[in-house]
């Protein structure tokens, strides 16, 4: 059961983030120059801890951070 609403764009769906998520977290924060804003390199238990607050924030509060997944392929491009 979806955790809140997803929006679509002619390239992107939305949505809340998911477990499903963790690979793509994981190379974005492992990659200097992508982590370089947001908050730094970080080890995969770190990543995994910040998505579940983003998670969390969707069940507490009915929002927070979205996971940008790119139509065309189904993969997941960011947050």
């Amino acid at each position: 059961m979806p955790i809140g609403p997803t929006l679509e764009t002619e390239r992107l769906i939305l949505r809340p983030p998911t477990a499903e998520d963790i690979p793509g977290f994981c190379e974005m924060m492992a990659d200097e120059e992508a982590a370089r804003y947001v908050g730094g390199v970080q080890v995969p238990h770190m990543v995994w801890r910040g998505l579940a607050a983003l998670i969390g924030g969707w069940t507490l509060n009915g929002f927070s951070m979205w996971s940008a997944i790119e139509k065309s392929s189904g993969e997941w491009v960011g947050r």
